[in-house]
C-alpha cells in the first residue's frame, strides 16, 4: 500500500491541518504553503481571512485596495475573506473635508501654499484654514498668530501646527445636493470605540445606518453610558447576536444609588439579549448582581466567558460563584478568571479543584491576585508588627506590616513546579465523563506593588517572582500526561543590585542565600508548594 501524502488527502482534511497549524504552530504555516501547490491552495483560506487596511491617504488606500483585489483575483480567494479592517484616526470638526481644491496638483509652489510641507494648507491673514493641499490626509491645523504664510521657511517641513485649543468633535459626513436614502448596512461584526465612551447619540447614529438584527458580534470596547444601555434595551433588537464584549465602569459615581442604577441598566441590557455563545465583561469590579445575571441568563449557552478583570470577593463568595459557573455553564470550554492567592493553602487548592469540575472546560486562563487587599489591616495575625514598611502612595491596597509583605512575596512567587501543581490540582477535579483540561495560562499580578514609591525595590522583586506561564498537554496520543510548559515572562537582563535594606531581612527569612558570597537573590527563591492533605 502506497504511503499517504499530503496531496492524497481530501481538501477538507487538509484545511483542518491548516487550521491546527494556524492555531498552534503559526510559524509553520508559511513552510506548509511552500510544500506544494496543493498545500498552498489549502493555506489561502487562512492567508486572506483577514484584510487590514491602514488609511493615511485616499491615493494610498486606492493603491492598497487594487493590490488586494489583484491578489484575491489571482488566487480565487474572494470567498475566503471574513474580516475587513480599515484603520484610520477619526477626523475632527476642524478638518477640511473638501477634496476639490488642489487635490490633483502634483507640485505647488511655496508662494501658493504658504508652507513647504505638501500636507499643510495655507493660512489666511485672519488665521483661519483655507484648504488642505492633500485633502485626504486629514491632519488638524490650528491658527498660530506668530506663523503667517510669509514667515514660514521652505526648508523645514511642518506636519502639525497647534495653539493647544482642543478640537471640536467631528460632526460626521453630510450628503451632497443629490438627496437620496441608502439602505442600512448588514454588518455581522461591529466594534464601538470612542474617547467619550459609548453615548446614546453614537448608538442612535449606528442604528440608523446598520441593521442590528443580523449582527453576530458586538464589541463595546469603551465605557457604556447608562442612557446608552437603556436605549439599547428598549429600542434595539439583537436576535442574531452570539458574541458580546461589554465595558462596564461606574467608579465615577459617588452616590451608591447612582452606581446601583448604572448596573441595573446594564443588567437589563444583558437580559434583553438572546443567549450568548461568548461573553467578555470589561471594566473593573462589576457587582455580584451583574455576574449572577450573566450566569442566570446566558450560562446555559456560553462556550467562552472572560471575567479576568473582575475581582470577586474571596472565601465563601468566590467558592460559591465557581460552583455556580459549574452548575449554570454546562457547555463552557474557555474561561478567563481572576482569583486571589492564599499562599497555596487548602482553600486555594479547593478553588482549583472546583474550577476543574466545570464539565466541558478545556482552556483556562487564571489571573492570580497576589496582593494583601484588606483595607484597614485589622483583625489579622500581625498585630505585633506596628511599623509601616517602605513609603507607599495612599491606596486601598496598602501593605502596613512586614508580614503582609511576606504574604505578597509568597503569593507572587510562581515558578514552573508550582504551575504544574496548579494544572494537576485543577485536572483532579475532573470527572470521568467530562472533557479533560488541555491548556492553562497563569499570570500573576499585584496591585500593591504598583503603588510603592521609586525608592522601593519591591515592584522589581515581585516582577521577578510573578509568573507568566502556559501549560499544554502533549498533543501526542501516547503522551497525554506529559505537559509542555512555556515561560511567558519578559524579564530585563538581570543585574547584581542588592535588595533594599528594609526588604533584605523579609526576603531572606523566606529564602536564605544559597551562596555565602557572590550570589544573587534572583537565584535563591522558589514557590511554596500547594497544600496536600495527609493520606
Amino acid at each position: 500500500m502506497a504511503a499517504a501524502t499530503l496531496e492524497s488527502l481530501p481538501a477538507e482534511i487538509l484545511l483542518q491541518i491548516c487550521e491546527y497549524l494556524d492555531r498552534n504552530h503559526i510559524g509553520s504555516v508559511a513552510a506548509f504553503a511552500r510544500a506544494s501547490k496543493y498545500c498552498y491552495f489549502a493555506v489561502t483560506a487562512l492567508l486572506f481571512r483577514t484584510i487590514r487596511l491602514a488609511v493615511s491617504s485616499d491615493i494610498l488606500l486606492s493603491k492598497d485596495v487594487q493590490e488586494f483585489y489583484n491578489m484575491l483575483q489571482r488566487s480565487g480567494s474572494f470567498g475566503h475573506v471574513r474580516r475587513l479592517l480599515v484603520e484610520a484616526v477619526p477626523p475632527s470638526a476642524d478638518d477640511e473635508l473638501d477634496h476639490h481644491n488642489q487635490r490633483h496638483k502634483h507640485q505647488i509652489i511655496p508662494e501658493e501654499r504658504g508652507y513647504s510641507d505638501a500636507r499643510l494648507g495655507a493660512t489666511s491673514q485672519s488665521g483661519g484654514p483655507i484648504a488642505l493641499t492633500s485633502g485626504s490626509d486629514l491632519w488638524m491645523y490650528k491658527p498660530v498668530s506668530a506663523l503667517r504664510p510669509t514667515s514660514a521657511t521652505s526648508s523645514a517641513p511642518i506636519k502639525y501646527v497647534s495653539d493647544g485649543t482642543p478640537s471640536q468633535p467631528w460632526k460626521g459626513f453630510t450628503l451632497g445636493n443629490d438627496k437620496h436614502s441608502s439602505p442600512r448596512g448588514s454588518l455581522q461584526f461591529l466594534k464601538f470605540s470612542s474617547s467619550e465612551g459609548i453615548t446614546i447619540q453614537l448608538v442612535k447614529d449606528w442604528r440608523a445606518s446598520t441593521d442590528f438584527s443580523v449582527l453576530k458580534t458586538l464589541k463595546l470596547g469603551v465605557q457604556l453610558q447608562r442612557d446608552a444601555a437603556e436605549f439599547l434595551t428598549t429600542n434595539c433588537s439583537f436576535p442574531s447576536l452570539a458574541n458580546l464584549s461589554l465595558h462596564l465602569h461606574a467608579r465615577h459615581y459617588s452616590n451608591p444609588s447612582d452606581k446601583k442604577g448604572y448596573y441595573d441598566s446594564a443588567n437589563r441590557f444583558l437580559c434583553s439579549l438572546p443567549p450568548l455563545y461568548t461573553l467578555h465583561i470589561l471594566g473593573f469590579d462589576a457587582p455580584q448582581t451583574t455576574l449572577d445575571t450573566v450566569l442566570g441568563h446566558h450560562g446555559s449557552s456560553l462556550h467562552k466567558l472572560n471575567l479576568s478583570r473582575q475581582r470577586i470577593a474571596a472565601d465563601n463568595v468566590l467558592q460559591r460563584f465557581l460552583e455556580d459557573i459549574r452548575d449554570y455553564c454546562p457547555l463552557l470550554e474557555d474561561l478567563y478568571l481572576s482569583i486571589p492567592r492564599s499562599k497555596g493553602d487548602a482553600a486555594e487548592v479547593t478553588l482549583y479543584k472546583t474550577l476543574g469540575s466545570i464539565p466541558q472546560l478545556q482552556r483556562l486562563s487564571l489571573y492570580l491576585e497576589a496582593s494583601y487587599i484588606s483595607e484597614d489591616c485589622t483583625n489579622d495575625d500581625y498585630l505585633e508588627y506596628e511599623e509601616p514598611i517602605v513609603p507607599v502612595n495612599p491606596t486601598d491596597y496598602y501593605i502596613r506590616r512586614n508580614n503582609h509583605t511576606q504574604d505578597v512575596l509568597i503569593n507572587s512567587a510562581v515558578d514552573e513546579p508550582l504551575v504544574r501543581d496548579i494544572f494537576w490540582a485543577i485536572a483532579s477535579g475532573k470527572r470521568g465523563d467530562t472533557s479533560a483540561l488541555d491548556e492553562l495560562t497563569v499570570r500573576t499580578y499585584c496591585e500593591c506593588a504598583q503603588r510603592h514609591s521609586q525608592a522601593s525595590s519591591l515592584p522589581t522583586v515581585i516582577t521577578t517572582l510573578a509568573g507568566g506561564w502556559e501549560v499544554k498537554r502533549n498533543p501526542r496520543d501516547d503522551s497525554p500526561q506529559d505537559l509542555i510548559v512555556e515561560d511567558l515572562r519578559y524579564l530585563e537582563e538581570a543585574d547584581d543590585s542588592p535588595l533594599d535594606p528594609f526588604l533584605e531581612p523579609i526576603f531572606r527569612e523566606l529564602w536564605p542565600a544559597k551562596h555565602n558570597e557572590g550570589g544573587n537573590w534572583r537565584d535563591d527563591w522558589s514557590s511554596r508548594p500547594l497544600f496536600k492533605p495527609d493520606t
